[in-house]
């Protein structure tokens, strides 16, 4: 009985989506990932940066707000670091698009 109460929760387990676009998709060689987590978006942002350590300039720069990433939040883009992130959100790193 216990077992089975363990693979319902382990099944319902939710997650952050995390999606990279455009030259950060590039830079990490993934177009996703997901993370077990509850917080802002500053913390998501060093838990990335742990994880990821060629995107320790990247993140710096957001964090600075010296960067051209835009981030989204369920396809609305944050403005602010402190905004709550939590599971079942899904995060986009999105870089300037140029066309002609």
């Amino acid at each position: 009985m216990l077992i089975n109460y363990w693979k319902l929760l382990k099944n319902n387990h939710k997650m952050v989506k995390v999606l990279y676009f455009g030259r950060v998709r590039e830079d990490l060689g993934i177009s996703e990932e997901s993370y077990e987590f509850s917080g802002n978006l500053n913390l998501l942002l060093e838990l990335i940066k742990e994880r990821h350590q060629n995107m320790q300039n990247l993140i710096e720069g957001v964090l600075g707000s010296n960067s051209d990433i835009a981030i989204a939040k369920n396809l609305e883009y944050l403005t602010t670091l402190s905004s709550e992130i939590s599971n079942e959100d899904e995060i986009a790193f999105i870089p300037p698009i140029s066309g002609g």
